[in-house]
This record gives C-alpha cells, structure tokens and sequence, in this order.
C-alpha cells in the first residue's frame, strides 16, 4: 500500500528532526526532498532549523523545481534534487546533509575561506566540489551529476 501525500510529509518532518538531533546539520544547513510521483515533490523550505520544521511548513513543487504550495520559499539547492531524481528514477528521496565525520574544513589554494572537503564523493569517483549555497555554480555542479 502506498503512503498518502499526508504520511510523506510526516515521514519528511520526522526525517528533519532525527538529522537535526544527530547533529548532521547546524542552523539552516541542509535540505531534504520526496518524490511523490512523476509531477510532484515535497521539500524542505529555506532558512529554517531542519529541528523546527512543522507540517506546514513542507513546499510542494513540480519536477522542474516551481513552488505549487506552501507558505515558505523552496530551499535554494532544489535544482540539485531535481537533478538527481532526473538521473536516477528509482530514487524516491534525497537528503542532503553535513555530518561532521563526511565533512572536512580544508583552506582554499589562496589560504581564504574554508571548503568543504568532498572525500565522501571521491570515494565513487565523482565529487561535486565547493559552490555557495543557492549559486549558479551549484545549480552548474548538480547538473554534472
């Protein structure tokens, strides 16, 4: 028996809460998504604590990223989601997190700001590399997935 639209948003609030309670994502870190079907896809919204999302609070969205409800703006990363689900039809949710063991500060080559170091990635052969969040340059690396 499938679940309904309802029981995917509980299942995606009861996700938000255990990454925040695990600690794989601090403040407004992280987003995650499910696929409900062919046209739709629930998400996270932007900028709240992932320990603080409520039902309502959960974005419906079309395969091309577009909000069809909700009250809050989608998280600037779903084209990365979208990407993924177009490339994997058997994938039904994503998570993207930060857990502190996968997550490694390393400095830039120019001794600047921190990255994120993408060994997780690396393992498979692939890694996204370092984009800002919400930039083109992330919409740019989901797309090369």
């Amino acid at each position: 028996m499938s679940k309904t639209e309802q029981e995917h948003r509980e299942d995606l609030v009861r996700v938000c809460r255990m990454v925040h309670e695990k600690g794989w994502v601090a403040m407004n870190d992280g987003n995650i998504s499910i696929k409900l079907d062919d046209d739709r896809v629930l998400c996270t919204p932007t900028a709240i604590s992932k320990g603080m999302v409520e039902l309502d609070d959960v974005i419906l969205c079309d395969l091309a990223g577009n909000k069809l409800a909700g009250k809050r703006q989608c998280t600037s990363e779903i084209a990365m989601h979208m990407t993924i689900y177009s490339l994997r039809p058997d994938v039904r949710a994503v998570v993207h997190a930060h857990p502190p063991v996968a997550t490694g500060l390393r400095p830039d080559g120019d001794g600047g700001a921190f990255r994120e170091n993408h060994a997780g990635c690396g393992a498979f052969g692939w890694g996204a590399g370092f984009a800002a969040r919400g930039s083109r340059k992330t919409v740019c690396r989901a797309g090369a997935l």
